[in-house]
């Protein structure tokens, strides 16, 4: 309803020099008028056009194209099968097809969709809409829903239809579907990994849909592999979410009665308002994600297997070592045990050496003693009528017969038990022989 205002106020007086005829300055001269052909056009001018040349008002314009869809409808209905999963329309969800009201209609359920959803593809939303014209199309009149007559139903119907059927609307709707839970499952640590996977498997699931990359990985298995987690968490750590909030905008910015600078205020508000509940998804995300990684059981069992292998390694390394040095333990044994033996054979056969050298050492000595005894029991040295000098000689020749005659040679000369001039020829005999060396 308009308002009429009435604003009580005093405009300045003109000075008392103004002239109506000489106050007036031109600055330039107006261009002169150009005839110009002007033709009506658009799509809101032809459907007028063909109107008056039909003879036909809007409301009949409005009917004849409402049973074009419900021909087309049957049409559908009849040449396919009707998917199980299409529900009937419950008229009692139905907000209304004013500009204020009709977004908060559930845009699936108006269609038979509640189940499906975001799942519905394109066939099943040109089912569920032909269902929905059959049952809901003005021309039955059967019944009125919560106050609202099927002509309105069937407008909504419409409406729904136009938002599912495009690509960037139906995103729009998607991102702030009522049945969609936000909300996620707190950190917990001492889960199983059966227990986490019950916990998170759903809110990760329910999550995937806004991702830009598909397909997405799952939560996983409770025996995933190293690899498979790192994967998991690498994905939705860096999650790219299509998800955009222009469904809940505030400022209506489609309305023909406002500036140019008040729809841009508008659009600006909206902006704003997209930004910051698109910063705050984010932040859910993020926080979904930490708490998912805090509450992974599987980690800790990974490292601890990693950690067992690591270890099983350096205990196999450790005890190959430990094998190596005790064997070159003994073998160092054995060889000291061995030098040791060689060092007393050594020893013994150097004492014994030199046993052997003190014993030939006497024997010869007391060869050469007996010789020389028997030398002067048997007067070798000074027989009759030798003079001094021969007894000198026959002592020097004696002499040198005991370094040069072997014991065996001493032993063999004195064991013949000769008389004087016997030992005397046997001295001579062997002194020749002594001469050799």
């Amino acid at each position: 309803m308009n308002t009429q205002v009435v604003l009580k106020t005093k405009f300045p007086s003109l000075p008392s020099d103004w002239d109506v005829g000489t106050s007036f300055k031109k600055h330039t001269a107006l261009s002169k008028c150009k005839d110009a052909t002007i033709e009506p056009a658009g799509r809101w001018y032809e459907a007028y056009a063909n109107r008056r040349r039909r003879g036909r008002t809007l409301s009949q314009d409005e009917e004849e194209a409402l049973a074009a869809h419900l021909a087309e409808a049957e049409l559908g209905a009849e040449s396919e099968g009707e998917d199980e999963m299409i529900d009937d329309v419950d008229g009692n969800d139905f907000k209304g097809i004013d500009p204020a009201d009709w977004k908060e209609n559930d845009q699936y359920k108006i269609l038979g969709l509640g189940r499906l959803r975001y799942k519905a593809n394109d066939e099943q939303i040109k089912q569920a809409y032909r269902k929905a014209c059959l049952a809901h199309h003005p021309d039955k009149k059967a019944r009125l829903t919560n106050g609202m007559d099927d002509d309105a139903i069937f407008k909504g119907i419409k409406l729904a239809y136009d938002t599912l059927t495009a690509p960037a609307r139906r995103r729009a709707w998607d991102s702030v579907d009522p049945t969609f839970d936000d909300s996620f499952p707190a950190q917990k640590k001492g889960l199983s990994a059966k227990e986490f996977i019950k916990r998170y498997s759903k809110v990760v699931e329910d999550n995937s849909r806004f991702s830009t990359k598909q397909p997405v990985p799952g939560l996983g298995l409770v025996e995933a592999t190293r690899a498979e987690v790192e994967a998991f968490y690498n994905f939705w750590y860096d999650f790219d979410s299509w998800r955009e909030f222009s469904w809940n905008d505030k400022e209506d910015v489609s309305s023909a009665d406002i500036s140019r600078d008040e729809r841009r205020y508008r659009d600006k508000k909206n902006v704003a308002a997209r930004k910051k509940a698109k910063k705050e998804d984010n932040q859910r995300m993020t926080k979904l994600v930490d708490a998912i990684f805090h509450s992974d059981p599987r980690l800790a069992e990974i490292k601890a297997k990693e950690k067992a292998e690591k270890n099983k390694g350096a205990n196999a390394k450790a005890a190959q070592l430990a094998k190596e040095k005790e064997e070159a333990r003994i073998a160092k044994e054995a060889a000291d045990i061995q030098a040791a033996k060689e060092a007393e054979a050594a020893k013994s056969a150097a004492g014994d050496k030199k046993k052997s050298k003190e014993a030939a050492k006497n024997k010869i000595k007391k060869a050469r003693q007996a010789v020389r005894k028997a030398c002067k029991e048997n007067n070798y040295y000074m027989p009759e009528g030798t003079s001094l000098d021969e007894t000198e000689e026959r002592m020097s020749h004696m002499e040198l017969l005991c370094s040069k005659l072997t014991v065996d040679e001493l032993e063999a000369l004195v064991a013949n038990g000769l008389d004087g001039e016997s030992f005397a020829k046997a001295v001579e005999s062997q002194g020749a022989t002594a001469k050799r060396y």
